[in-house]
């Protein structure tokens, strides 16, 4: 993600990114709500793959009185590649070698829904 120094533009929501990965939701409440972390004056994304901040975020843009726009997006990668890239992930560990092709896909589940990359505040 990019720099605190390329974040200058307070309007900018592509530039001002923010990508978040936590075990403990406490510890992730807690570093959020510190200023120093994420400048919640700006426009602006937070990234996750875990679902479970959804509500980390969420009661953080209420206490800060904040608009919270939440979309999904799905990220396809091949078994071999999780492999290589996330080899602690014990599901990754299950795969049966060789396996490449993708299932076919639920077309229902690209319809755009809420879910984790707020963009705030509009």
């Amino acid at each position: 993600h990019p720099t605190k120094q390329e974040m200058t533009d307070d309007f900018d929501h592509h530039t001002n990114t923010y990508q978040i990965y936590s075990k403990d939701l406490k510890n992730c409440h807690e570093a959020l709500s510190t200023s120093d972390v994420i400048n919640w004056k700006q426009h602006l994304q937070i990234q996750s793959s875990q679902p479970s901040l959804d509500e980390v975020i969420q009661n953080l843009a209420t206490t800060k009185f904040i608009k919270v726009k939440q979309t999904q997006r799905i990220l396809y990668i091949t078994p071999e590649m999780a492999i290589k890239l996330l080899p602690s992930l014990p599901e990754t560990k299950n795969l049966p070698p060789g396996y490449s092709r993708p299932k076919a896909s639920n077309q229902e589940c690209f319809k755009s829904h809420p879910w984790m990359l707020p963009t705030l505040p509009w």
